[in-house]
């Protein structure tokens, strides 16, 4: 008895490079007596066996269609390869079933191309095969992985002989000889050469309509998120205060001081100190009209240790006696005498300051190098630590990249061990302020807890001033912001969180 794991982990001896494909998948057996059973591990997204789903070990039958989660399966070529994580991939099967008719075939992920091969690691438009009048030519588009043939990578034009064996992404084999219905054993003519440097201009045309299609459709390297997303990303300041309010009036107008304007409970002293606190983060831009997507704790509210309009509250009635024996006006001591008396109508409110950004990569040399911004609102559910703001101007500046936050991640493709990249502004300035201007940090790191329903787990280094950094999966979709981190013996083991990137869209509805 043999069997055969399928899934898109490396760790599989069938991979299968989708998104939708569940890590470890499904399984193949196949008995001493040559019957081949499927059974799916639990997969997020199943297994089908023609168009039905399977919840037990089925037998197939030679006609047997199968799908894992969207993906066509050529089992049978599986079951008679045997050769461990090499997949073959035939013109039957997840690509085009009848020979191509014309005298050229592109071959690549894109949806648009003669024969399609889904996979992560093709690009869009990946190699070019031409029926010329002296054989079958292969020509790769400058593919990202490589077009392969006898296991060399080519480079140039070649004339396919019978035998060849030809490997896309030298992972994938084509069976290129039933592609035009012909293996072309034409003999080699003194027009090689010629015709074959016309293949390559025509193939550097399609690469040019093809490049969106494949840069899109390979897993991304950190350098290729950061280099991508860098101008998205903004630094956050925000400064807070409590300010004093009588019957919605306030206080510092009725009686002539304006301390009351400035107020914070300073913890280590006990006492009301007339005063602001700050804090930095880090936002994203979402769309051209300079909004910025962070954090609620980032855009809204004051750090919980500062959170005491009580004790202020508390502590206004001996000031208010203060102020009464230090001033003269009449008009301000029967305001002060009032509100004394009446402190029920009191009320202690948390304002913004100051909400203002600077961008990646520019310099901060002055007040006038930050912009400001309007706080816009936070997320529907309060359990959704997301919120928007505003550059005042309204308008996001020139060649910043938006994130496209509605292309997003879904969780349900989201599993432990998956690779996540964020980039932000941990600790603010103090790491941020370089020799040639602000520079945004780019981490990366995995999935360690499976999502729930408004956050997930992950092991990318954070420290404030990273809260509301975008997240991204490992092709450039958005997938989350980073939220909060609980840090165990100074700089030890941390675990930390990151918003569900579906839930910090309902900030767009």
């Amino acid at each position: 008895m043999k069997t055969i794991t399928l899934g898109k982990s490396s760790t599989n001896d069938y991979v299968v490079s989708n998104p939708q494909v569940s890590r470890q998948h499904a399984v193949l057996t196949i008995t001493d007596k040559g019957e081949v059973y499927l059974r799916d591990l639990n997969s997020t997204n199943g297994t089908f066996v023609d168009g039905k789903r399977i919840t037990t070990n089925t037998l197939l039958q030679p006609a047997c269609k199968v799908k894992l989660a969207d993906t066509d399966l050529d089992w049978q070529a599986v079951v008679a390869s045997q050769s461990g994580k090499t997949q073959v991939i035939k013109v039957s099967g997840s690509a085009r079933q009848q020979p191509v008719q014309g005298k050229q075939c592109i071959v690549g992920r894109a949806k648009d191309c003669q024969v399609v091969m889904d996979h992560q690691e093709v690009s869009g438009k990946h190699a070019m095969l031409e029926n010329r009048a002296d054989g079958i030519w292969l020509t790769d588009m400058q593919s990202t992985n490589g077009t392969y043939v006898n296991g060399q990578k080519i480079s140039a034009p070649v004339r396919l002989q019978k035998g060849d064996k030809v490997m896309i992404a030298n992972r994938y084999e084509l069976d290129w000889s039933r592609i035009f219905g012909t293996s072309g054993n034409a003999k080699k003519t003194r027009s090689t050469l010629w015709i074959g440097l016309t293949g390559a201009v025509a193939a550097v045309a399609l690469v040019v309509v093809g490049i969106f299609c494949y840069l899109h459709n390979k897993a991304w390297t950190p350098a290729e998120v950061y280099s991508h997303y860098k101008s998205s990303v903004v630094l956050i300041y925000h400064s807070y205060t409590y300010k004093v309010y009588y019957k919605g009036q306030a206080v510092s107008s009725l009686v002539g001081y304006d301390a009351f304007n400035n107020l914070i409970w300073n913890t280590d002293k006990g006492e009301v100190d007339v005063n602001s606190v700050s804090g930095t983060g880090t936002g994203f831009f979402i769309d051209d009209k300079g909004t910025i997507m962070t954090n609620r704790h980032v855009a809204s509210q004051m750090p919980d240790e500062l959170k005491h309009p009580e004790l202020i509250k508390n502590a206004l009635p001996d000031i208010l006696e203060l102020l009464y024996s230090a001033t003269s006006n009449r008009t301000a001591r029967n305001n002060i005498k009032t509100i004394y008396n009446d402190m029920a109508n009191v009320e202690v409110r948390c304002i913004t300051k100051d909400l203002s950004v600077v961008m990646n990569d520019t310099h901060v040399n002055s007040e006038s190098d930050w912009m400001f911004c309007t706080f816009l609102k936070n997320a529907p559910d309060d359990k959704v630590d997301a919120a928007l703001i505003q550059l005042n101007t309204k308008k996001t500046p020139a060649g910043v990249t938006i994130v496209n936050v509605r292309d997003m991640a879904q969780p349900k493709h989201m599993e432990i061990g998956d690779a996540v990249y964020t980039l932000g502004f941990p600790k603010g300035l103090t790491v941020a302020r370089t020799d040639v201007g602000i520079e945004a940090n780019n981490q990366s790191g995995e999935i360690t807890q499976e999502s729930g329903e408004y956050v997930f787990g992950h092991n990318i280094s954070i420290q404030g001033g990273a809260s509301g950094s975008p997240v991204f999966d490992a092709y450039g979709k958005f997938a989350g912001i980073i939220t909060s981190g609980f840090f165990f013996g100074g700089a030890g083991t941390s675990y930390n969180y990151a918003v569900q990137a579906h839930k910090a869209a309902t900030l767009l509805q």
